[in-house]
């Protein structure tokens, strides 16, 4: 397989200061690797859903790509971590034909890494098991979303998927995050599991009586086969244990609710636009952006853009920043910083210094 990762010069390149090694406007991506073709590079974007695998050479040319199940170690543990890791670099090597001692360096974006100091190095030893002596960086995966999406130039990246986080970065290279706190805390607003979880509270306060009867509660009845709304309580907890992943899922439901007009969902819609909005206005705040600072967002929830996106915009743009669809995914992102990751940080920031640094809770509904 083989083919053009397009983000040479041209399209924009992967310019722009911080991100990406420092690398500036225009510069092809065979110039961050020194155009070494005989080498390769790996970048994994782990979310809180899937983890996809790019493997090209120093010419930026994609050679090998899969696609697992999620690398967030709070789901699988650090053994299923490894796990997924290892099998993901086994896919790319035979789909290549190349050893693990020909890739240079990798970057993995895992979702969660940096949520609690003390998992850092768990974290990155497996990792490291996983890919088996390749020099590794461990960040976030809402860092690499943010190189990806503008291409390493200063802004914002807000991710909107099985949860929800932002990162910024400002010319001099500081890095920020907000948002990003876990479910159980009450936070990943706008996300995925945020929109499941709304659905969820809505459907029991409507059973009750407390709230009026809407089509919602008809959805919700049909989508699990209820006879006795009660069940819904052995469902999610018995059967489901609560998986974060299917709550996240239910947001489709929510979306469908929402273009059939039921007021609970568009509420939802308006609300989360809100929520994800703050996280880049704080964040523009917290590192001194000048008015006209690009913002983008990634993640499934911002592919409904019939829903979540205008209004966002709207947040946006009333803040005095400017809206930008993404240049590239996350999983470009994550391979762009394995191209240049020999400036991009040791892994063990604060997040504020423009390495890997402390990330929190991942989003990668697609």
């Amino acid at each position: 397989m083989k083919y053009d990762l397009g983000i040479d010069g041209g399209s924009g390149g992967v310019g722009g200061v911080g991100g990406v090694g420092g690398v500036g406007g225009g510069t092809k991506t065979s110039d961050i690797a020194g155009g070494e073709t005989e080498k390769y590079y790996l970048g994994i974007d782990g979310g809180g859903t899937k983890t996809k695998f790019l493997l090209a050479n120093g010419l930026g040319e994609i050679r090998a790509e899969y696609t697992g199940p999620t690398t967030h170690y709070m789901q699988t543990g650090f053994e299923g971590l490894t796990a997924v890791l290892s099998e993901g670099l086994d896919h790319c090597l035979v789909q290549a034909s190349i050893a693990a001692s020909d890739i240079k360096r990798a970057y993995a974006g895992l979702g969660a890494y940096g949520e609690i100091p003390a998992d850092n190095a768990p974290i990155r030893e497996a990792a490291a098991q996983g890919l088996r002596g390749i020099p590794l960086q461990v960040g976030n995966d809402g860092e690499n979303a943010l190189a990806g999406a503008l291409g390493g130039s200063p802004g914002i990246n807000v991710v909107a998927g099985t949860g929800s986080i932002a990162f910024g970065r400002n010319a001099d290279g500081v890095l920020k995050r907000c948002g990003g706190w876990h479910q159980w805390l009450g936070g990943d607003e706008g996300s995925g599991y945020w929109f499941g979880q709304s659905l969820i509270h809505a459907f029991t306060r409507q059973s009750d009586g407390r709230d009026p009867k809407t089509l919602l509660y008809l959805r919700v009845r049909e989508h699990f086969q209820l006879t006795d709304d009660f069940d819904l309580v052995r469902i999610l907890i018995t059967d489901w244990r609560y998986d974060r992943t299917r709550i996240a899922n239910l947001s489709y439901l929510a979306v469908d609710l929402a273009n059939d007009g039921d007021p609970y969902a568009l509420s939802w819609f308006s609300d989360g636009a809100f929520y994800l909005a703050e996280l880049a206005i704080t964040l523009a705040s917290e590192l001194s952006l000048p008015a006209g600072s690009p913002v983008s967002g990634t993640g499934g929830m911002f592919k409904l853009d019939t829903l979540l996106l205008p209004p966002f915009r709207d947040h946006i743009e009333k803040a005095g920043l400017r809206y930008q669809d993404p240049l590239f995914p996350p999983d470009r992102g994550a391979l762009i910083l394995a191209m240049g990751a020999g400036d991009a940080g040791d892994g063990d920031g604060d997040g504020d210094g423009g390495g890997a640094g402390d990330g929190a809770a991942g989003a990668g509904v697609e």
